[in-house]
């Protein structure tokens, strides 16, 4: 076997010993900067939960908004199907009132032309009354005048000598039919007269029923005005409650589509919580192992040193042999 010269086995263990050293300074900056990576995935780690808690309960959040604005949306969609109903049967008996005011429209009006036609008959009747009793009474004067002349003629041949000779039987005969002329002229003056007043009174009746049946086509026709407008009311109501119908509709779909959302943000949510809790472990065993890891590298390092201290003895003895000059 070859004897090895001291010095380079002193400069073997100067090579080791600086490279014990270089691995302590290399130990120190990888563990260094793996507790500043550990540190930081830590500061990471614990920022992207509370980030996953907070999303995890707006999501909650949102999704029981979703399920409250879900009901209050059903609610106002079941209201509004009623008030639909409502507005149907609304817009049925506006209709069938309309129709009935516009029956009573035509009742009314056919009545109010028959009293146009009775009024205008009545006061043609009056006219004629009238114009009857204005003849009779001139009939009735002069009835009453020839008779009044008669009977003077007769009581003058009475008070005569030569009606006393001859007699006065014409003259008698001409007082008879004077007054049988005067009877029918009173007769006939009767008539008129309670022909006038039976015509005022059938006038008064139809100016009456006239204006009743006037009144009653204007109030008519004001109802039909009225039904026309409730009609047209209630079917402007059926078109929004219609609308509404649809808008409700709209929200509803939107609004189980936002619960969906809701529901799949949670479920992000929650699988980004339970990473973070996974991360979180990893992170523990981590630094676990760290801690492991620094343990050993204290006593590696201890070692480390202790085998320096040796092999500077070792240097110092194999520098001491070859300044001897033994070899």
């Amino acid at each position: 076997m070859t004897p090895i010269h001291p010095r380079v086995l002193i400069a073997a263990l100067d090579d080791l010993q600086e490279s014990c050293s270089r691995w302590l300074v290399e130990g120190r900056d990888t563990l260094a900067q793996i507790a500043t990576v550990q540190r930081l995935e830590e500061q990471e780690a614990q920022t992207i939960s509370r980030r996953a808690v907070i999303l995890l309960s707006q999501a909650q959040n949102d999704h029981d908004h979703a399920l409250h604005v879900k009901s209050d949306v059903e609610q106002w969609r079941k209201d509004c199907l009623t008030t639909q109903q409502d507005c149907n049967l609304l817009l049925e008996d506006a209709q069938k009132k309309q129709s009935a005011a516009k029956e009573t429209l035509e009742y009314w009006q056919n009545e109010l032309d028959e009293a146009e036609e009775w009024l205008s008959f009545a006061i043609d009747r009056l006219e004629r009354a009238e114009a009857e009793l204005h003849a009779a009474e001139q009939n009735y004067e002069s009835a009453r005048y020839d008779y009044n002349n008669a009977v003077h003629r007769y009581n003058r041949c009475l008070s005569s000598e030569e009606g006393k000779k001859r007699g006065c039987g014409s003259l008698l005969a001409s007082v008879h039919r004077a007054e049988e002329r005067l009877e029918m002229a009173e007769y006939r003056l009767r008539l008129a007269v309670a022909e006038l007043e039976a015509a005022r009174h059938e006038l008064e009746h139809a100016r009456a029923r006239f204006s009743c049946c006037k009144t009653s086509v204007e109030n008519a026709q004001l109802a039909v005005n009225i039904a026309d407008k409730s009609v047209e009311r209630a079917e402007q109501a059926l078109i929004e409650a219609e609308r509404s119908v649809d808008y409700a509709d709209a929200a509803f779909k939107f609004v189980i589509e936002a619960e969906g959302y809701a529901e799949r943000q949670v479920d992000h949510a929650e699988k980004m919580l339970s990473f973070t809790h996974k991360d979180r472990q990893a992170l523990d065993i981590a630094a676990n192992a760290y801690q492991r890891a620094d343990n050993l590298f204290e006593s590696a390092q201890r070692l480390i040193i202790l085998s320096r201290q040796e092999l500077g003895y070792r240097i110092a003895m194999l520098t001491e042999f070859d300044q001897t000059g033994l070899l």
